[in-house]
């Protein structure tokens, strides 16, 4: 599967793929990597225009999927990748408290 695949970098060194890769125990020297893009959205776009494979979150190109411009390829088991934080120091404003409940629920209250 992996000598035949181009894979598109979103990273400066590739730790998410170097990751990938060694979490399905394959090895590195065997990737090609087809293109390297500066942010996550350029490689999903790359990838939708068939140019290799992206690694994204299913929840963050959900309408990508639903429209059939990308779909999930081998085990959908989820890889972890790290964690973000959403912090405010007091006092919070309203807006702010309603933007951190929003990213909240958008994430499933914490992304598990």
């Amino acid at each position: 599967m992996v000598k035949s695949a181009s894979f598109i970098s979103a990273t400066p060194d590739d730790w998410d793929w170097r990751k990938w890769v060694s979490h399905f125990g394959l090895a590195w020297g065997d990737v090609r990597l087809a293109s390297r893009f500066d942010t996550d959205d350029a490689a999903w776009e790359a990838s939708a225009a068939g140019l290799g494979l992206a690694l994204a979150s299913p929840r963050l190109i959900e309408r990508e999927l639903r429209g059939g411009l990308l779909a999930i390829v081998g085990p959908e088991e989820g890889l972890h990748f790290g964690d973000y934080w959403v912090l405010a120091r007091p006092p919070v404003r309203r807006g702010a408290e309603l933007f951190q409940a929003w990213l909240l629920a958008m994430a499933g209250e914490g992304g598990r």
